[in-house]
This record gives C-alpha cells, structure tokens and sequence, in this order.
C-alpha cells in the first residue's frame, strides 16, 4: 500500500487522522484515513449520545475494510444496489461513498481513493438528511465534500483508472 506524501504532511498537521484496526498487531490490508469530524463519528466521540451508539456498527465496517476484506461494490454507472461504498456520478468527480446503512439511522462517508486500496474519509451526513440523489441537500453535501477535498488537497487529484482494479482490491461488484 503506497501512501502518497502529502497525506503524511496532512496527518503531521493533524488535518487528517489515521484510523488503524480497532486490535492492535492485525495486518491492515487497505489504509483508511479521516478528517477529525469523520474520526470522532466513527470513533463515537459526538455531542450526541444516538450518534456514538450508532458509531460501534461503523467503527465495525471500517475496521473489516481496513482488514482488506472482501467489500461489496457498486458496479459503475448503476443506482439503486445495497453495495457498501460506490463510486458516485458523474465518476470523473471521483467521489466515492461508504454506506453504513444499518442499524438506522443509515449514515454516508464521503471521500476519495488517493492510492490503491487507500480511503481518505472528509465528510458525513445521515442519509435521511440528504432527501434524493438530485435533492439540493445532496447537492450541498457533495458541494462541501469538494469544498473539503480542495481545502486538503489542494490542486493534488485522487487517482482514477480502470474501475475497480486502479482503486481496491478484494471487491464484489453488485
């Protein structure tokens, strides 16, 4: 796993956040990395006391895809599937999606693949709040996930390439 310098120097500026394996000395298979709000959801340090329940079940999901599990994707260009993560449109944007969905409330991950089987999480909403996929509060969600992205990363692009072998390992495409 090849980590990109730059988030080094985000991580040295605790702008970003490692998340390691919740037991320590299991091998990582994939590197997930996390702005401070994603951090602390999914570490269930929030102000709100349903938020940090819910936060046990998702620390649960990143640490199986931390592990290199095998995760359920969505295949390009489709709507509608139960796939844990997905590529969202239109795919030149490269944001992706972690989709905790149970126990409700059923939360989204924003985020982008900065290297092979490396996750960089900036930003989260319920997905009861974001209304549909074209509503204005989808809108301004994916609006403040670019907004974060450039705030971090600058003029650096995540990688894109042939789908989904340039971004992770260990899929099944649904």
């Amino acid at each position: 796993m090849l980590i990109p310098d730059w988030i080094d120097g985000l991580c040295d500026a605790r702008r970003l956040f490692r998340i390691r394996q919740s037991w320590p000395g299991l091998p990582e298979g994939r590197g997930f990395y996390a702005t401070e709000i994603v951090k602390n959801l999914i570490l269930g340090q929030t102000p709100n006391p349903q938020d940090s329940k819910r936060a046990y079940e998702l620390r649960a999901e990143i640490d199986w895809f931390i592990d290199g599990r095998t995760i359920s994707l969505r295949s390009d260009g489709e709507g509608g599937t139960n796939a844990w993560m997905a590529r969202l449109d239109p795919s030149g944007d490269e944001v992706w999606e972690i989709r905790s969905m149970k126990p409700r409330p059923s939360l989204r991950i924003f985020g982008s693949i900065v290297a092979l089987d490396v996750f960089v999480a900036l930003t989260w909403s319920k997905r009861a709040d974001l209304h549909k996929r074209e509503s204005e509060q989808w809108e301004t969600a994916i609006a403040e996930f670019k907004a974060e992205r450039s705030n971090c990363f600058g003029s650096a692009r995540p990688i894109s390439g042939s789908y989904p072998d340039a971004y992770l390992s260990n899929v099944r495409l649904i």
